[in-house]
């Protein structure tokens, strides 16, 4: 740009030199001599425009030159400051990483340790319907014993729960262990040491859920009997054994009679509640007697001031408990006082068997006198209580009572017509002791006419007279081989007028006489009908 002004401003010069004779042709000296002072003033003018301007661009370049040095080094400093943030966003990642690798050890460490404290502290454990806690010791060695059991080793599963029962004598497990350890021992047939065991855990722990099971595996019931609807006479009779066996509480039956209240005997409940007297109620109990249970029969013997409320118990392949008898007659008096609403107590009260108890507590139940090894079992109630009408007394819900109780008794008959003779044959034994009942009554016991009664004794095969003279020869036997009583006294019980006619009846049933009966001690080979 410089060089190019400097030809301008010399082709110029040239031109105004070249003009110049013919100016002075044409003007005056002066004019002349102005002009050129002028031409060279603005020469000089130029020229000086011309070093300003080459200094304004010297100074400008310099400022390029400048400006592009230090747009190179801004450049450097974006280059310099972006490998710094890619190396920072470099390490920014790094720390993450290692912040993300050192939070994750440190929760593994805080759950080993939670894992490991864990291990120590006591668990919470539900077994049974019951909440607890425990040692993991405590459960790891619960948790082996029962593996050991499930696996049907027994032995070792006994010898793991007796060490259980040692080491941790206040464990939470203490009555499901000892439940299952009577279980062991009873699969190793060690019957002796399983009902102990169960008799401790019954003892220690009565409202377990499993006492129940205990219970019936005592005496010898499979749980799966439970399901029926009526269970044999000889089950009832092995679960009030056991029971007695459990508790070993001597006024066990008094003390369960004694809970006996007023819905305990469904329908019969609402008849006896209903009756005019006492009397009549006691007669609906005998009527309706196996709507409540297959044990016995009551029997009522009326006296000029009293009548005894006699109860036969049912015998069947076991004899019948004591505990049963005491708890029948207590529920008597029990129910007794609910229905007259009164406070009344037996004249007297007498059992078949020796007292089980200290008499205070016997006499603490029927606030009256009380006997033992007696004829019989029953209460002496005075007629003026029989008697007495009783508040609730109401005839017509009575009669609609004994509609529906007699219509489940047909049922209940129908159903069982199989059992007829098994059944006779222990009420009829029942009832041998006194004068021997007649066919109307037995049918009067079932619920039945006597035609019906007839007619399915005979769809059986079977006679009631039959029947009858095959329970006095069992009772028969069995008082002369197992008892010292006289021999007028047993036939007497029997229903024979006289001796002789029962020397007779014996020597038909044996062949031979009782007294040589008696010394040889046979009764392995009764023969029953």
């Amino acid at each position: 740009m410089t060089h190019r002004l400097a030809s301008r401003l010399g082709a110029l010069a040239l031109a105004l030199f070249a003009a110049l004779p013919v100016r002075a042709a044409l003007f005056e000296h002066d004019d002349a001599r102005k002009a050129i002072l002028d031409l060279r003033g603005k020469v000089s003018q130029g020229d000086e425009q011309r070093n300003q301007l080459a200094a304004t661009v010297k100074q400008l370049s310099e400022q390029i030159q400048q400006l592009q040095r230090s747009l190179l080094d801004l450049n450097n400093q974006n280059e310099q400051l972006r490998s710094d943030l890619a190396r920072l966003r470099g390490q920014d990642e790094q720390l993450l990483r290692d912040l993300s690798e050192v939070q994750r050890r440190q929760k593994d460490i805080a759950q080993g340790v939670d894992d490991r404290m864990r291990k120590l502290e006591p668990q919470a454990v539900s077994l049974d319907g019951r909440d607890f806690t425990a040692d993991p010791d405590e459960k790891r060695a619960h948790d082996e014993a029962m593996a050991a059991l499930r696996a049907g080793e027994f032995e070792r599963a006994a010898v793991q729960m007796q060490a259980f029962l040692k080491r941790y004598p206040a464990s939470g497990y203490l009555p499901s262990v000892r439940y299952w350890l009577g279980n062991a021992q009873y699969g190793q047939r060690q019957y002796k040491d399983a009902m102990a065991t169960f008799r401790g855990f019954v003892t220690a722990s009565p409202d377990h859920l499993r006492a129940p099971e205990a219970l019936l595996a005592h005496a010898g019931i499979p749980l799966d009997d439970l399901k029926a609807q009526r269970w044999p006479i000889d089950h009832i009779t092995r679960l009030w054994r056991a029971a007695a066996s459990l508790t070993q509480d001597a006024g066990f039956g008094l003390k369960a009679g004694s809970q006996v209240g007023p819905a305990s005997f469904n329908v019969v409940s609402y008849i006896l509640q209903s009756s005019p007297t006492l009397r009549e109620s006691i007669a609906v109990v005998q009527k309706f007697q196996r709507l409540i249970s297959d044990g016995g029969r009551f029997q009522m013997i009326a006296g000029e001031r009293a009548s005894w409320i006699v109860y036969h118990p049912r015998q069947g392949e076991l004899a019948f408990s004591p505990h049963q008898l005491e708890a029948v007659l207590s529920a008597v008096v029990s129910f007794s006082r609910w229905v007259t609403g009164s406070g009344m107590s037996p004249l007297r009260a007498q059992f078949s068997h020796s007292a089980l108890g200290p008499l205070s507590g016997y006499q603490a139940v029927f606030h009256c006198p009380v006997d033992f090894e007696q004829a019989f079992s029953g209460l002496l109630l005075g007629n003026a209580v029989l008697d007495q009408p009783l508040p609730q007394a109401d005839p017509q819900l009575a009669a609609v009572h004994q509609q529906y109780a007699a219509a489940r008794l047909a049922a209940l008959s129908e159903e069982s017509t199989a059992d007829l003779a098994t059944e006779l044959r222990g009420w009829l034994a029942a009832q041998l002791g006194h004068a021997p009942p007649d066919r109307a009554q037995a049918a009067q016991a079932f619920g039945m006419t006597e035609r019906t009664f007839a007619r399915r004794l005979q769809n059986l095969a079977l006679s009631y007279t039959g029947l009858l003279d095959a329970a006095r020869q069992e009772h028969a036997c069995q008082a002369v081989a197992h008892t010292q009583r006289a021999f007028s006294d047993i036939a007497q019980s029997l229903g024979f007028a006289e001796a002789s006619a029962f020397n007779r009846a014996f020597k038909r049933w044996t062949g031979g006489a009782p007294g040589e009966y008696r010394r040889i001690g046979r009764s392995d080979e009764i023969l029953l009908i």
